[in-house]
């Protein structure tokens, strides 16, 4: 029998968090994992970007424009494997977590990895293509890395974090 009726409250207590975090993982899939906004004085209010596991939002052909000038890739070339598989692999991940508050400990210690193993290798891949993208520029590019005309005529900022969604996140999915 999966079920045991006679529980502790630590037992009660490890439940309870098993289905806060796989309710919080599934519903992950509603916000922006990442945002990256960019300054410059072309664009006066700015350009924005989101990532979510599965799409990226935002102004995402001004951002293309101005990567074409460096040499960068556009940006929906990249990691299309990983939104391909994104959406599958954290809905099996939030269910496991869920499964995993209602059987056995030993049951539930295998079913909790895939929960604790994808954010790691997302990371991981969001990591490579951040490196990859910003690293393996086109050398033929109009404003090339060692173009000092392209420093001052884009004179662009940026900023990469994750999307404020994330933090309660990620303290709760982390066992």
């Amino acid at each position: 029998m999966f079920l045991k009726v006679e529980r502790t409250r630590r037992e009660w207590l490890v439940s309870a968090l098993l289905i806060v975090a796989g309710i919080l993982l599934l519903a992950s899939l509603l916000f922006p994992y990442w945002r990256v906004d960019l300054e410059a004085g072309i664009y006066p209010k700015g350009l924005a970007l989101e990532l979510r596991p599965y799409r990226l939002d935002g102004d995402i052909r001004e951002i293309d424009e101005l990567n074409h000038y460096i040499g960068m890739r556009e940006l929906e070339s990249a990691g299309k494997l990983e939104r391909t598989i994104a959406v599958p692999s954290i809905i099996i991940a939030g269910l496991c977590l869920l499964i995993a508050a209602f059987v056995p400990r030993t049951w539930a210690i295998w079913l909790t990895l895939p929960g604790l193993v994808f954010p790691i290798i997302f990371l991981e891949e969001l990591y490579w293509w951040l490196a990859d993208s910003g690293l393996n520029l086109d050398p033929k590019a109009p404003l090339n890395h060692n173009s000092q005309i392209g420093h001052y005529y884009l004179n662009l900022s940026a900023r990469f974090l994750p999307h404020h969604s994330d933090f309660g996140a990620i303290y709760l999915c982390t066992p």
